[in-house]
């Protein structure tokens, strides 16, 4: 991977954080960490930062302390199990990310509308962690309630629309359902190019798998999704 494709155009000091690991300068990775805590950050972020670069131990010592900061009420504070899910699913752990899901769409349910995007894209996360178990049948059940949600809120070009129809499209491959993962490959890419910005690689990735289908014989019944 190239330099410029790790830091790109801004060069914080966890992009650099993140170069220096990749890279193997472990001593440096760290030196960058520290001065990036140092700046004035979302207490979050630091969770989500050590996790990525798999200080696991630090990441939930980070949450205990939120956890323990009486400022933040558990029961109220869909962030605090976000981020324990995120760092679980690092740890690949998802069946313990399920479960911080779990209370997060709770807490969701009782603070937001039905249809409110957060919602979707937490039954979205935990239907991906089903799929991982290979809980398929699971998986698609969630997946197929965020799918739902997301036609009532968003437009129909959104990058949510085309993820959750690749992972829906990706799972019916997996269990053999081709016509159903053609179907929904297909709509991804008819999203991706009416978007105008279609993101390229998730596009040729779609391409591929539209065209490992077809080679299959695949024929979809019914092409028309709304």
């Amino acid at each position: 991977m190239k330099i410029n494709e790790l830091v790109g155009d801004n060069s914080t000091y966890y992009n650099l954080t993140e170069l220096m690991y990749c890279i193997g300068d472990y001593d440096t990775s760290e030196k960058y960490f520290n001065q990036y805590l140092e700046m004035d950050i979302n207490e979050y972020e630091t969770v989500l930062c050590y996790a990525s670069l798999k200080n696991q131990m630090a990441a939930i010592k980070e949450l205990t302390r939120l956890m323990n900061n009486t400022l933040l009420n558990e029961n109220e504070n869909c962030d605090i199990y976000i981020n324990k899910a995120q760092v679980n699913i690092t740890n690949k752990r998802d069946d313990l990310a399920i479960l911080n899901y779990t209370k997060e769409l709770t807490i969701q349910k009782r603070q937001l509308p039905e249809d409110h995007p957060n919602i979707a894209r937490t039954l979205f996360s935990m239907g991906h962690c089903y799929v991982t178990l290979k809980q398929y049948e699971q998986g698609e059940k969630l997946m197929q309630e965020a799918l739902q949600i997301r036609r009532k809120s968003l437009p129909g070009n959104h990058h949510d629309f085309a993820l959750t129809y690749s992972s829906l499209g990706s799972l019916y491959k997996i269990i053999m359902k081709s016509e159903l993962a053609l179907e929904y490959f297909l709509k991804v890419r008819e999203i991706h190019l009416a978007s105008g910005e279609p993101d390229l690689p998730d596009l040729l990735i779609t391409e591929r798998g539209i065209r490992m289908l077809q080679a299959s014989d695949y024929r979809v019944s019914s092409p028309s999704l709304k």
